[in-house]
């Protein structure tokens, strides 16, 4: 089994993550990790799934054996802050 981490992926866990500065080497240890143990979450558009760790979540797609890390999604807080600001905000508007 192979683990492939995109530079979009690095990027994003830099960004969502609100520990000191993380090196690129250390965003992509911490999201090998999280691809190695944690758990299916749920599905995902486009045939990709979410993979849960320690609180911190990913979105990957898996290719036979290999799992493809897409994007980080952050920790419980940032995303209740996204769904919080970002997504009921725009399902509200269509009504």
């Amino acid at each position: 089994m192979s683990i492939y981490v995109s530079k979009h992926a690095i990027e994003k866990y830099k960004a969502r993550t609100h520990e000191g500065n993380p090196s690129d080497e250390q965003a992509y240890d911490q999201l090998l990790l999280i691809a190695q143990r944690g758990s299916k979450t749920r599905r995902c558009p486009g045939d990709c799934e979410e993979i849960t760790y320690n609180g911190d979540a990913i979105v990957v797609k898996r290719q036979g054996q290999d799992i493809n890390v897409i994007t980080f999604l952050g920790n419980k807080r940032c995303r209740r802050w996204f769904q919080d600001k970002e997504i009921k905000p725009r399902y509200a508007r269509a009504y």
